[in-house]
């Protein structure tokens, strides 16, 4: 206080931060989603094609989200995250008609969902 006085708050303790990511309501749904405009493929050769990934709750409400994606396979395939979104590139034409699954999974809540996509010459 101004005069000095020092004021004690009993019993006070400092949070704990989780060590891992947890669910924090187990109660509530949640949905990811990979979103992408177009069709269902990547042209070779071409810019690539951007994902984004999002959590909503069962009314559709956005929730904040931090992104983990696994493309499989990926050996021959170029990615570039930029937040929830990721970049999909690929220059090899030998690959026409592959097909690779993109996955997304929230950091915090562990929700996740992927997609196949196919890689095209057209």
């Amino acid at each position: 206080l101004e005069d000095g006085t020092i004021v004690w708050i009993a019993d006070y303790i400092t949070p704990a931060t989780p060590s891992q990511p947890t669910n924090p309501n187990e109660t509530v749904d949640l949905f990811a989603h990979i979103t992408y405009a177009g069709s269902d493929n990547i042209r070779i050769g071409g810019n690539g094609k951007t994902f984004t990934a999002s959590l909503t709750d069962a009314n559709g409400t956005e929730k904040t989200m931090t992104a983990i994606w696994t493309v499989t396979p990926n050996d021959y395939i170029t990615t570039s995250q930029d937040g929830n979104s990721l970049l999909i590139k690929c220059d090899d034409e030998d690959l026409d008609g592959e097909t690779i699954e993109i996955s997304v999974m929230d950091e915090y809540s562990g929700f996740s969902t992927s997609i196949e996509i196919t890689l095209s010459v057209f």
